[in-house]
């Protein structure tokens, strides 16, 4: 399967050499999931105009290999570090040069073909990670090495069908796009099953450092909680989100 052809990528690979603050608020970089905290999809670099846009060729492309006729890509890539972060139709985690699209680092921590639809970019100093969900998981990846993070989670992969106030070992619960990192909080949502009983609907929020589980806001309230009267008697049992 073919993929990074298209003009979007094309802008990512121009704002790869700028980073920092300043330039996010620019709209100069693409280190955020659909570009920037906001997700505007917008850039204001100008080298791709209308005027030239006729006039693109291909630089690169990427093989990202393991395609069925099940799966399928629907992420937007991630450019930091001079490099473009990427999900394959097996969740296969890639980051490849964005000038020359040679594969630096590839992993695929968990055997599934499910749909993941971004990535997460978090730096604090020499500490760079890319964060990813993988089926019930978030994975955090050296974003420089491509290895997993051992300290976060159990052993790199954060289970997100722990801490919950029963047991949904059972229940469909899939990390098909990628929560937010403010400061040092991954705050992680998902997709719960349309069936009854779903898995609580709950946003909850994570030690970007750890995976350590830090605070949970209820989507459907328990008893006593604010709007709770406005669900039936004992939605939050088995109501999803």
């Amino acid at each position: 399967m073919k993929i990074l052809r298209f003009i979007p990528l094309l802008l990512l690979v121009v704002s790869c050499s700028i980073s920092g603050e300043k330039a996010e608020n620019r709209y100069e970089t693409w280190s955020y999931y659909l570009g920037d905290p906001s997700g505007s999809q917008f850039t204001s670099l100008d080298q791709f105009t209308p005027e030239n846009l006729d006039q693109l060729e291909v630089a690169w492309i990427y093989e990202a290999g393991g395609a069925t006729d099940r799966s399928v890509i629907q992420t937007n890539p991630l450019v930091a570090n001079n490099m473009v972060y990427g999900i394959g139709p097996n969740l296969k985690v890639f980051a490849v040069d964005a000038a020359t699209g040679e594969e630096v680092w590839a992993r695929r921590p968990i055997e599934s073909n499910a749909v993941s639809r971004g990535l997460m970019y978090w730096a604090d100093g020499d500490d760079k990670r890319i964060l990813v969900g993988l089926q019930q998981y978030v994975a955090a990846f050296d974003a420089l090495t491509g290895e997993l993070i051992k300290t976060f989670g159990n052993g790199g992969l954060l289970d997100l069908k722990l801490n919950f106030d029963r047991d949904v070992t059972d229940n469909s619960l899939v990390a098909t796009s990628p929560g937010v990192i403010y400061q040092d909080i991954l705050i992680q949502g998902f997709m719960t099953s349309e069936d009854l009983p779903a898995v609580p609907g709950d946003i909850r929020g994570y030690d970007v450092r750890t995976g350590a589980l830090l605070w949970t806001f209820h989507t459907i309230p328990r008893p006593g909680e604010f709007g709770a009267g406005t669900y039936p008697e004992n939605a939050w049992i088995f109501l999803g989100g």
